[in-house]
């Protein structure tokens, strides 16, 4: 007891060695933490990835079907007065999708509604240099066996984490197409 006391109560302070001990201690904690953060941050960016660009992709296969379903055939294109769509392509500029029409573009849907992420066309493989500047097309298509059918495919791409949607296929039965 008296050996603690005198311990306690001495000014004698720590040594070298304890001294060193402890900032390893430290050091690795601070290592384990650093680690586990990081890890945490990977995991945490592909499940905010898979959400939004499942509720992206939501949102514009929906936008896409009220154009798409009442589009009627026109030779080699699709026409739809209503959202003034004549094309047999939809058009992709500054990371959004355009309705390509008579002499003019529209957008199909509102900047806030694609959130942080890009549209790319579906066969794009690597993400561009430069995702506000890329322009590309996503070609319609009907198959032969189905001619009252459009498909197509995009991709989403965030730049932020780098992370590229698989392509996101979208088909839709034409209301107006002789079948």
């Amino acid at each position: 007891m008296k050996r603690l006391k005198r311990k306690i109560f001495s000014h004698s302070g720590v040594t070298l060695v304890e001294t060193l001990t402890a900032v390893l201690i430290l050091a690795l904690l601070s290592g384990i933490i650093l680690v586990g953060s990081r890890s945490m941050l990977t995991v945490y960016q592909g499940h905010t990835f898979a959400n939004e660009s499942a509720m992206v992709s939501d949102t514009i296969n929906t936008a896409l079907s009220d154009v798409l379903r009442y589009a009627v055939p026109d030779g080699e294109k699709y026409t739809n007065t209503v959202y003034q769509f004549s094309g047999s392509y939809l058009r992709i500029r500054e990371g959004k999708i355009w309705l390509p029409g008579d002499g003019k573009q529209t957008g199909l849907l509102n900047s806030g509604a694609y959130s942080s992420l890009y549209v790319l066309a579906g066969d794009v493989t690597e993400p561009p240099d430069d995702p506000i500047n890329y322009s590309g097309t996503v070609p319609l298509s009907t198959a032969a066996d189905n001619p009252g059918v459009i498909s197509g495919s995009y991709r989403l791409y965030d730049p932020f984490s780098g992370k590229l949607s698989d392509p996101i296929t979208f088909s839709y039965r034409m209301v107006n197409a002789d079948a």
